[in-house]
């Protein structure tokens, strides 16, 4: 008989039986359930990580170029100590801006100096030196505000790289527990299934079990040994849930001497031939 005692049918004096089918399709179904379950929540947190990385990369410039501003800011005040200072003022002098705004600034004094026929006298050379300071400091203000602007966007990238990463984390701990609880969702309908299986073949007693040729010592009680022959021990039981007395062996022991004759059922329960099928004593 196929299945989890699918389909009983009448059994001698027994009268008709109550239908036990739906228990094995019930624990594919818990199974496939859960699996499907898990799956997606593994997709789920698959993609919250990729989600992460993508921000984390695309941030990522502006966590550099923060850092590298920062940097320089530091130097320029002197807190990465007077040599990193002093080479850091000599590159801000050397750089192409401050290059340009100087060249400018002489050209235009030197140009306006020559047109009232000043061009020689020591006011001209106090004024150059006067201006080129004061497009100096001018020019440092400006630059280090800029360096101030480009650090607090790498800090505000910062930021919400880490927000990000936290909330992501967050996602991926709910959806680790999701899989975990559907996992063990599965795990329990599979067991639920099979212990309502269990629960009514014992129910039924006897009956059914004899009927579908069910010698499983773990479906017994009462058992007593009572003789032998070249095929093993014979036995009296009951079914448990079950007066019926039953004559017959024990399918673990006749597994071992006529392995032919027993098999496992899908429940996990053994069963025997005909030959060996239990009878009412």
């Amino acid at each position: 008989m196929s299945g989890l005692v699918n389909s009983v049918v009448e059994i001698g004096t027994f009268g008709l039986i109550d239908d036990v089918t739906g228990v094995e399709a019930a624990q594919k179904a818990a199974g496939k359930a859960a699996g499907v379950q898990a799956q997606g929540v593994q997709a789920g947190i698959e993609e919250e990580r990729r989600q992460f990385d993508v921000t984390q990369q695309n941030l990522a410039p502006f966590r550099e170029a923060g850092v590298g501003a920062l940097e320089q800011q530091q130097a320029l005040l002197g807190l990465g100590g007077q040599d990193a200072q002093t080479a850091a003022f000599a590159s801000f002098n050397e750089s192409p801006g401050q290059k340009f705004i100087r060249e400018r600034a002489q050209k235009n004094l030197v140009r306006n100096a020559s047109a009232i026929g000043g061009l020689g006298g020591g006011n001209v050379r106090s004024a150059l030196v006067e201006q080129g300071t004061g497009f100096a400091q001018q020019d440092f203000n400006n630059q280090f505000g800029r360096l101030g602007q480009i650090a607090g966007q790498g800090q505000a990238a910062t930021t919400t790289t880490g927000q990000f990463g936290a909330q992501s984390s967050g996602n991926i701990a709910n959806l680790e527990r999701a899989g975990s609880e559907a996992r063990a969702s599965g795990i329990l309908g599979k067991a639920q299934a099979e212990s309502q299986f269990t629960n009514q073949l014992l129910q039924l007693g006897g009956q059914v079990a004899g009927a579908a040729a069910f010698s499983d010592e773990r479906l017994k009680t009462d058992i007593k040994l009572i003789d032998n022959d070249e095929n093993g021990n014979i036995y009296e039981f009951k079914y448990i849930n079950s007066d019926i007395l039953y004559t017959g062996r024990m399918a673990q022991e006749l597994q071992k001497i006529r392995p032919d004759a027993v098999s496992m059922h899908k429940s996990g329960y053994l069963m025997v031939t005909e030959e060996f099928r239990p009878r009412a004593a």
